[in-house]
């Protein structure tokens, strides 16, 4: 392999006055018009003229051999995804309201009733009892008739892992 080439080391020290000049000047640019536009660009810039002709009965493919014939290649599939993703400048995206809930009124005779038991439909309440709330004994695993095939670890086998000491 040959030998890098070293590049030149460019000024490491740059007066505040050359800073303070190049700044002004960048400031002062005009703004640069745009010539060309990436193709998710340029269907956000065609959206409205592309939902109006969709709207008329033309469909996604028709759409997207017409936007080849004049030079943007885009398929079908990749209009619909940039039409669903973009949408015209200037055309706020209306959002829905969020319905708030409005608290029932009480009446004389539910603020009396006691309130049913939760939990899942079908099922017996919970006890309250003292005497019935104690838990049955936990059961071990079911015996099986066949025995467990087990796997040995050799003995000369030695670990790599390092256990953790805190």
């Amino acid at each position: 392999m040959p030998p890098r080439k070293k590049l030149p080391i460019l000024a490491a020290e740059i007066s505040k006055n050359s800073i303070e000049q190049v700044s002004l000047s960048l400031q002062d640019l005009p703004e640069k018009p745009k010539d060309s536009y990436s193709l998710r660009e340029a269907i956000a810039l065609m959206h409205s003229a592309i939902t109006t002709a969709l709207s008329r009965g033309y469909k996604h493919e028709e759409i997207s051999k017409l936007l080849a014939n004049e030079g943007i290649k885009i398929t079908a599939s990749s209009l619909r995804r940039y039409l669903s993703i973009t949408k015209p400048k200037g055309e706020a995206k209306a959002k829905a309201k969020r319905q708030t809930r409005t608290p029932k009124a009480v009446s004389e005779t539910t603020a009396t009733e006691p309130a049913p038991p939760r939990g899942k439909p079908g099922r017996k309440p919970k006890a309250l009892s003292g005497e019935e709330t104690a838990t049955p004994a936990r059961r071990g695993p079911k015996p099986s008739s066949e025995p467990k095939a087990t796997t040995r670890r050799n003995a000369t086998a030695t670990t790599t892992r390092r256990r953790k000491t805190t």
